[in-house]
């Protein structure tokens, strides 16, 4: 039985490295899970839509997220308003397909619109 390097490290008490996966594709943990770059992976098979407002509820923070899903300008712009809620002051959004009109029209709504509302929050 291969060793859990997670509760290895857990029960010596040292750091570790995880990351959340919020996709429609089971692989991808696995791949990401093979790269042996994290302790631990969560995964999330739900609409971002979903999984990111119950991030933000149980007070989780990020430093970085990739945007690749719906491509409509709608689910775009949730998307940026509730990691403007969960990503950390300097983070990094990394978005997919920039060249379609509905992600390029949320960017610069979000930029010019709520960006510095999220920036301003509580």
């Amino acid at each position: 039985m291969r060793k859990n390097r997670l509760r290895e490290l857990l029960n010596t008490g040292k750091p570790t490295l995880g990351t959340r996966l919020q996709s429609s594709w089971p692989s991808t943990v696995e791949v990401i899970g093979h790269t042996g770059l994290f302790d631990y992976v969560e995964f999330y098979n739900a609409p971002s839509e979903l999984v990111l407002p119950r991030l933000i509820e149980k007070e989780e923070k990020a430093d970085f997220a990739i945007l690749d899903g719906n491509h409509r300008f709608e689910y775009v712009l949730v998307d940026l308003f509730f990691l403007g809620h969960l990503l950390e002051p300097g983070s990094l959004i990394f978005l997919d397909d920039l060249q379609l009109p509905g992600i390029q029209k949320a960017i610069s709504f979000f930029v010019k619109n709520l960006s510095t509302a999220n920036r301003n929050k509580k």
